[in-house]
């Protein structure tokens, strides 16, 4: 299975078609000229899944908006990876396998929690929370490896009536 397919793969469990969800990605794309490495973005999907892990798994948190918002974020940076992956191929190595297996496991999980629906809708809330992200200047702010980080008017997305 390509790594591709494996993206789809996790995302199945939404019953949303892929091309709707990676519009949103693409937009991210050309407003923060994101990057294009898949190292990045595998590390994007390691970090989301972590504080995810942190939230569900190492704290037994039952905050329920903060674990919709986590998961979100999986799904986004999920996105991010396979719009990549249409373009740039991967190089064969277990650690983007492990990441995208995780994410899977994760969106099924809070499928049956939250409801396909209820995700969706988090992760267009999520969207447009990230494309506030630019700075003062209009312009994205960077992290050393290529990540986009918070700018001033970043707004954070509002979950409680998903839940």
């Amino acid at each position: 299975m390509t790594p591709l397919e494996m993206v789809k793969g996790a995302l199945a469990p939404l019953n949303y078609p892929y091309e709707s969800l990676t519009l949103m990605l693409r937009e991210f794309f050309d407003t923060f000229n994101a990057s294009y490495d898949p190292h990045l973005w595998v590390t994007l999907i390691e970090e989301e899944c972590g504080e995810y892990e942190a939230e569900v798994i190492v704290f037994h948190k039952q905050d329920k908006e903060n674990i919709l918002k986590e998961v979100s974020d999986i799904i986004y940076v999920l996105l991010g990876l396979g719009v990549l992956l249409e373009s740039v191929a991967m190089d064969e190595q277990s650690r983007w396998r492990l990441a995208i297996e995780k994410s899977s496991v994760y969106i099924k999980h809070s499928v049956t929690m939250f409801g396909a629906a209820s995700i969706i809708m988090a992760v267009y809330r999520v969207h447009e929370s990230n494309m506030s992200k630019l700075g003062e200047d209009g312009k994205p702010i960077y992290r050393d490896d290529g990540k986009v980080l918070k700018g001033p008017n970043y707004k954070p997305p509002y979950m409680k009536d998903l839940l």
